[in-house]
């Protein structure tokens, strides 16, 4: 069985993070107008850009994780054929 890391909970939390932001914006009027709609708006946007910022990010990170174990397993293949024409 595999384990979850840390790093695996990144992607619930952040879609979380924009899910709240969006139910914020489309808040109904009455939440509006208890909180105040300009800090109501202005905390749903910094969710939803805060999120998806770190989607984005971790994507980015996933990617060149990708990258580097492909070259590095390209780089095995090519040392070990190599050694076997010598």
């Amino acid at each position: 069985m595999r384990r979850l890391e840390f790093h695996h909970f990144v992607i619930p939390i952040a879609a979380a993070m924009v899910a709240i932001g969006l139910a914020l914006i489309a808040a109904p009027f009455d939440v509006l107008q208890i909180l105040g709609a300009d800090l109501v708006l202005a905390i749903g946007n910094a969710l939803i850009v805060f999120g998806v910022f770190c989607i984005s990010s971790y994507a980015v990170v996933r990617a060149v994780e990708w990258a580097d174990q492909r070259l590095s397993h390209q780089d095995r293949n090519q040392s070990r054929s190599k050694s076997n024409e010598r």
